[in-house]
């Protein structure tokens, strides 16, 4: 249990002289190497294996190619403690790229103070920004249409006609003046 050879109960009865006795030290120093050993074992194979899911990640990467100084959106999924998950943006943003660190990766930071806050992202989490001036209450808004004609819908089906003012201020009973 203790690095030592069990004793059973015939080693009570003929005593048996071990070939190599450890001493504390010599075990304690055995024990060391057989733990480095492990661990730089598990290091080598834990690298091998972030390297081969980095490959893997990085051959499913798509996107267009980003160049410093692009305006960017950073896709956030994380949701925050307490708010609902409807009222969550995905995208967060503009982001303005300030430089390319490899084919797959481009160091953003905001606009307003390009030297706080530097994030260094994947550009599977970009999407580039259509519109400086565009911002994200802008992009849900419909446009305003305006109604230019009047349509009269009669009761009971009929023909729509359309009318405008001066239909109603001209009748044939009184000719240009007051309904």
């Amino acid at each position: 249990m203790t690095g030592r050879e069990m004793r059973l109960p015939i080693d009570l009865t003929i005593p048996t002289i071990s070939q190599d006795p450890l001493s504390a030290t010599d075990f304690a120093w055995k024990i060391r190497q057989d733990v480095r050993r492990s661990y730089d074992l598990a290091r080598q194979h834990l690298h091998s294996a972030q390297r081969h899911q980095k490959d893997y990640y990085d051959q499913k990467a798509h996107g267009t190619p980003l160049q410093p100084g692009q305006l960017v959106y950073l896709h956030s999924p994380n949701i925050p403690t307490g708010q609902p998950a409807k009222l969550h943006k995905a995208w967060e943003g503009p982001f303005t790229v300030t430089e390319i660190c490899s084919d797959t990766t481009c160091r953003i930071s905001r606009p307003d103070a390009p030297t706080s806050d530097s994030l260094v992202v994947h550009f599977n989490r970009l999407r580039p920004a259509t519109n400086a001036t565009q911002s994200h209450a802008s992009i849900n808004t419909p446009p305003t249409q305006t109604v230019e004609q009047t349509v009269e819908v009669p009761a009971e089906g009929g023909i729509a006609i359309p009318y405008s003012d001066a239909a109603l201020r001209t009748t044939p009973n009184n000719q240009g003046g007051q309904i």
